[in-house]
């Protein structure tokens, strides 16, 4: 209720605006801003600034890389080799205003050494303009020549996965992990032990990452670094978990139970029950760096408006709203960059956040399991980005 009383209570103050570069938008006439809104950009940006030089954040994310996508591997229960489950193998699959395709490109599996490597097929790169580019299902045929597009390695509703290296099919298990004709979902069990803290049988993997260079999309494969990064995040949320720490969003998820005919939360069945689970490990310690650099945030507002001559009470209250709309917008962005969002490769180019392709929690109706889930690199300039792409 406070964050629709706060403007009422705090917006009639008005600072002037010496420099026009100092606020992106104006309120009124002139260079007078709203003080409340001039304070939440200028405490927001205070905050990215100080994510940036945050030591444990810059050694996890690359620069000049966007966004990352990853999803699930799985040590196949017939080869004993871990293997990717990727739901969509597509990174571009986009169309212009008439209707002729503007940018193509997709993941292929390559196996090598006992491992599946990924490698990007980039349309574009190859052809050049593929307006004259015809889908067949899933082969793209363009100037006599023909890209064969992966099929998903998972049907989640029919409880079938297939090794990318056997090539057998990951059906059922015993409650000990044996290959069964009936029972568990393999890939169940397997996330159900991971989030109990058992990783011989699941665990997290990045796969692409996205980088903007001379207003265009660009697809690199990640190498076994980027994954390393992943666990050295993992060794820091270890660590904030063995202290208990507060701002780790530990909570139980609410069960949805049986809603309108059997509605359920999906996440329940892959053992994701408390809500730092829908985070992979670097999006978890990012999270948490945010939401203290915000309550750092709320008491420098504090003891600003006290030297400025407030009281403390009415001090305290400024301060609450100021950290209040940063909280929601950090939610806003979390809403957008979890393991449950998936990458979108139909979206059109139109906006930062349309180039980046990014879904949101509830894209599927309700929390669902995603196999090629999203990772913005918080620290990125993406105000920067053109607006419209080639």
């Amino acid at each position: 209720m406070n964050t629709l009383l706060n403007p009422a209570k705090y917006g009639k103050e008005e600072i002037e605006i010496k420099d026009r570069n100092e606020l992106a938008f104006y309120l009124g006439k002139g260079r007078q801003v709203k003080k409340l809104i001039y304070d939440v950009k200028r405490w927001g940006e205070w905050i990215t600034d100080r994510l940036k030089e945050d030591q444990d954040i810059r050694k996890l994310y690359e620069d000049d890389v966007a966004v990352y996508i990853g999803t699930w591997e799985v040590k196949c229960p017939h080869c004993a080799r871990w293997t990717a489950i990727i739901g969509n193998y597509w990174l571009a699959r986009v169309k212009d205003g008439s209707g002729k395709y503007r940018r193509l490109a997709f993941m292929h599996p390559v196996v090598r050494d006992d491992k599946v490597d990924i490698k990007v097929v980039d349309v574009n790169a190859i052809v050049g303009k593929v307006s004259r580019a015809k889908l067949d299902h899933n082969v793209i045929r363009i100037e006599n020549r023909a890209f064969e597009v992966p099929e998903a390695n998972i049907e989640a509703r029919r409880n079938l996965a297939r090794c990318l290296l056997c090539g057998n099919e990951i059906k059922y298990v015993d409650d000990k992990g044996n290959i069964a004709d009936r029972g568990e979902w393999y890939v169940k069990w397997a996330l159900k032990k991971y989030h109990v803290g058992d990783e011989r049988f699941a665990r997290q993997r990045l796969l692409v990452k996205v980088k903007v260079v001379d207003r265009n999309l660009v697809f690199e494969s990640c190498a076994d670094q980027d994954n390393q990064k992943l666990e050295r995040a993992k060794e820091k949320i270890n660590g904030l978990l063995e202290a208990r720490d507060p701002d780790v969003p530990t909570e139980p998820i609410p069960f949805y139970g049986s809603i309108g005919g059997g509605l359920r939360f999906v996440l329940y069945d892959f053992g994701a029950k408390q809500w730092y689970k829908l985070f992979n490990p670097r999006q978890l310690l990012t999270l948490v760096k945010l939401v203290k650099l915000i309550r750092e945030v709320g008491k420098k507002v504090e003891e600003e408006r006290i030297e400025e001559g407030w009281g403390k009470e009415e001090a305290e209250g400024y301060a609450e709203a100021v950290a209040s709309y940063l909280a929601v917008a950090l939610t806003k962005h979390l809403d957008y960059n979890s393991n449950v969002v998936a990458w979108n490769p139909a979206t059109g180019f139109g906006s930062p956040t349309a180039i980046l392709r990014a879904g949101h929690t509830l894209s599927f109706r309700g929390i669902a399991m995603v196999w090629n889930f999203i990772d913005y690199n918080t620290t990125y300039d993406y105000i920067s980005i053109p607006k419209t792409l080639e």
